[in-house]
């Protein structure tokens, strides 16, 4: 079986950020043998196996590469969109984006969050979801760029800090 992601290599896993592939294992069931991916995940060294046949489908990817970054930057920047009004359904919105795996994604809701915290207290399920997509976005930029999660912290805090500076 050829593998998409070799042993030692960085991946992203959705919903959890930056994992390490430690290796692969056997399992036998009594299906027959299945072969799993075995995950670490950075963020909280939690211990995941994925079966190597579910990786597409759960969203398994490659780190972002260093120019990629650029564009995530840019999405930071770029103007909020407008979210539903009804808080549920833009909970909901958010929570999909995020299971995406995309960093694209993630980066839309922390920025729409980052301009809502500009205009209001935000509800602490907003301030969960902010924290998340900060430590996803974090994560993979320190990766992407190979600096340490600080440096790509403070590059994070600068574009907002930019944007709160340029408010009237």
């Amino acid at each position: 079986m050829n593998f998409k992601f070799k042993v030692n290599s960085y991946v992203v896993y959705p919903g959890h950020g930056v994992a390490l592939i430690k290796g692969v294992e056997e399992k036998t069931f009594t299906e027959g043998v299945q072969k799993f991916y075995v995950l670490e995940v950075l963020e909280n060294k939690m211990k995941i196996l994925l079966p190597l046949k579910n990786a597409k489908k759960v969203g398994l990817r490659n780190i972002i590469s260093n120019s990629e970054v650029e564009k995530i930057i840019k999405i930071l920047k770029s103007k909020p969109t407008a979210g539903d009004p009804n808080w549920n359904k833009r909970h909901t919105e958010y929570q999909e984006k995020i299971k995406t795996g995309s960093i694209a994604k993630a980066s839309e809701v922390y920025r729409d969050l980052m301009f809502a915290k500009l205009e209001k207290e935000l509800s602490f399920g907003e301030r969960k979801l902010l924290d998340v997509t900060r430590k996803l976005i974090i994560s993979e930029i320190s990766h992407a760029k190979k600096i340490a999660n600080e440096r790509a912290e403070a590059i994070l805090s600068g574009i907002f800090l930019m944007e709160k500076d340029s408010e009237p």
